[in-house]
């Protein structure tokens, strides 16, 4: 075949463990830009305090009238579609998201975040389609509880116990069936 053992040497095996580390370690941090990018330089965490008139959601509150139409957040790139009210996900970038001051509000967003970390474990195959799919949704939740954490003491009281809950399977009704269910259908898979 004309591969000697010196050509498959100096073709092959001249790789070193340093080099495909190098390599690993570039498509890693390419791919870690590529997921922070949906920020730009006026992006914000912060998100509306919901009131008592606004409209409960799974994940959070709605502060949209019938007057207006979902937008999206500024200081995200065109990779953040614009929200549409279908979708749970599209909810974190819509400037109409809101959280109350409780620990039912962080409770739900916790949730949330559980039942995506499952998806993203469970459900992808490809570093790019978690990438693309899971981790800007992921980002954007972890931005919106440190504001949430900074609002007050209480805010900061609210997260401590909800995240206690969620750290030992406890969840909002809501998100403890997705959860469930998730789990149990990648655990019959298996089989």
């Amino acid at each position: 075949m004309g591969n000697t053992p010196e050509v498959l040497r100096a073709a092959y095996a001249a790789k070193t463990e340093g080099d495909s580390a190098d390599e690993l370690t570039g498509f890693y941090d390419a791919l870690g830009e590529v997921v922070a990018s949906f920020r730009t330089k006026n992006y914000t965490s912060a998100v509306k305090t919901a009131s008592e008139a606004d409209i409960d959601r799974p994940n959070g509150s709605c502060t949209l009238s019938t007057a207006c139409e979902p937008e999206r957040i500024q200081g995200v790139t065109d990779q953040i579609k614009t929200p549409t009210c279908q979708s749970m996900i599209d909810c974190l970038f819509c400037t109409q998201y809101a959280l109350k001051n409780s620990l039912e509000s962080i409770h739900k967003l916790l949730s949330l975040r559980k039942w995506l970390q499952l998806q993203f474990e469970l459900l992808t195959v490809s570093d790019v389609e978690k990438g693309f799919k899971f981790q800007p949704a992921l980002n954007r939740i972890d931005d919106i509880v440190s504001a949430f954490r900074a609002r007050d003491e209480a805010c900061e009281q609210h997260y401590q116990l909800a995240e206690k809950k969620v750290k030992v399977g406890f969840y909002t009704d809501y998100f403890a069936h997705k959860i469930v269910s998730l789990e149990s259908s990648f655990l019959g898979s298996e089989k």
